[in-house]
């Protein structure tokens, strides 16, 4: 693929189909040289009362799965992950979770040792959120996190 001053330049030759008054996400991973395109839909109905909405996103190719955990500030991971064993170009199915200050954590799946971390985030009530793991340049680490407001 052409590039330039480390921006890739791709095509992805797919027909999507979509529906009104829905909105989209659309991933786009790339692995040995092969593109792939992934169209998730956003779930944008108001989380329960009191509460946030996150979807987790798994956008590292060279990684196992992925288990992403919710915790208070400087907290351990323990307890159910709120996505659990979360393969590559997956995402999961919106949580709704307690408005407040976070952090977000993933691990190998089934494992207890951070790999990325995100900083203490407020989440307010009715706010929707993507996080999604990204690899380093090239595959691997360091793994990053990042936040995305969808609402």
């Amino acid at each position: 693929f052409p590039s330039h001053d480390n921006v890739l330049i791709a095509s992805i030759d797919e027909e999507l189909t979509f529906k009104s008054d829905t909105d989209y996400t659309y991933l786009i991973t790339e692995t040995g040289g092969v593109i792939r395109g992934n169209l998730l839909t956003d779930d944008n109905s108001p989380p329960n009362n009191a509460s946030f909405k996150l979807r987790c996103i798994n956008g590292g190719f060279s990684s196992e799965g992925l288990d992403f955990y919710i915790t208070l500030p400087e907290d351990s991971v323990d307890g159910t992950p709120a996505a659990a064993d979360l393969a590559f170009n997956k995402a999961s199915d919106y949580r709704n979770i307690k408005s407040g200050t976070y952090q977000i954590k993933i691990t190998a799946a089934g494992g207890t040792k951070v790999i990325a971390t995100t900083t203490a985030q407020e989440f307010e009530e009715g706010d929707i959120w993507t996080v999604l793991m990204t690899e380093d340049e090239g595959g691997g680490k360091p793994y990053r996190l990042t936040l995305s407001k969808d609402q």
